[in-house]
């Protein structure tokens, strides 16, 4: 499971490719996959369903991951809005916590998606 795709994947036109989000949060030292994690995902009910991953401490304190995504699909439109809590462990007591907003809608064959990400403690 893409551990940071989870919300980006509505609008990762290179998935497993070189231009995979996964893969440039890589780059950057953040985990754009991850090992031995615990992933949910509610059914659809009128169109809401939540998303969430977990990953626990390995070795090193304070690197715990908890992500969670909640999404809205209605005919054509979809909106999705998320939260990752990246623990980056030794002796950074701050987590790297990612907020991000999704939005899309399809017309025929357009499709027009967009999103607004904010970033701390990276």
């Amino acid at each position: 499971m893409p551990a940071l795709d989870q919300w980006a994947n509505d609008y990762n036109l290179f998935a497993d490719q070189v231009g995979d989000l996964g893969n440039l949060w890589e780059g950057s030292g953040l985990p754009g996959r991850l090992d031995n994690v615990i992933y949910y995902s509610t059914p659809e009910f009128s169109g809401f369903n939540i998303a969430a991953t977990y990953k626990s401490e390995e070795g090193v304190d304070n690197s715990s991951d908890e992500i969670i995504k909640g999404n809205y699909v209605n005919d054509n439109l979809k909106v999705g809005l998320a939260y990752a809590s990246i623990g980056q462990g030794g002796m950074s007591s701050n987590d790297h916590i990612a907020v991000a907003f999704t939005l899309g809608d399809d017309f025929g064959d357009f499709t027009l998606g967009g999103g607004y990400q904010n970033e701390s403690d990276i």
